[in-house]
């Protein structure tokens, strides 16, 4: 309820704190072209009391690719891989769901070089980042191809992960 009464207090322009879990989909728009939406589902949001604009990610999840190291035609280092997150709650019937979301990360210079050499599939990390959107040109030359990726600022290794029940209710981060 709280939450709700702080909401109504905001205001077109007002800069905003969001907390939730990230998503993406894709749809087919009237004129047939394909779009990339990503999508905050809001746990938390609050008037942005700091200066100026944020931009952080945070997630704790296991890597999904192998990473592998690539120099730009301009000598910079830059690998990309993938992220995998599970989100768990129960259902009106009190039954545990899961669903896996993948995220697109990527990693530039001296941290791109210290990931791949520090950082392997399978392994439990947390990413912090900002979120970035770029075009491309897909096999076939379409130039409007959107992707929605995380620029890798910090990466480690997370700590003694706790492994859960699958009919336990916990907030602990798990494998």
């Amino acid at each position: 309820c709280e939450d709700r009464h702080r909401l109504a207090r905001l205001a077109k322009g007002d800069v905003v704190y969001v907390e939730g879990s990230i998503s993406y989909r894709s749809y087919i728009n009237k004129e047939k072209n394909k779009l990339n939406v990503t999508e905050i589902k809001a746990s938390s949001i609050s008037k942005w009391e700091g200066t100026g604009n944020l931009n952080k990610i945070i997630l704790v999840g296991n890597i999904a690719t192998d990473l592998e190291l690539r120099q730009t035609t301009n000598n910079v280092s830059v690998t990309n891989f993938s992220l995998n997150t599970i989100d768990r709650w129960k259902d009106k019937d009190g039954i545990l769901k899961t669903h896996k979301k993948w995220h697109r990360l990527v990693a530039w210079g001296k941290t791109a070089e210290i990931a791949v050499n520090n950082i392997k599939q399978g392994m439990l990390v947390l990413i912090e980042g900002t979120l970035s959107y770029r075009t491309y040109v897909n096999k076939e030359n379409v130039k409007n191809n959107h992707v929605a990726e995380i620029k890798i600022t910090n990466i480690m290794k997370w700590a003694n992960p706790i492994k859960i029940d699958d009919n336990e209710e916990s907030n602990d981060q798990i494998e």
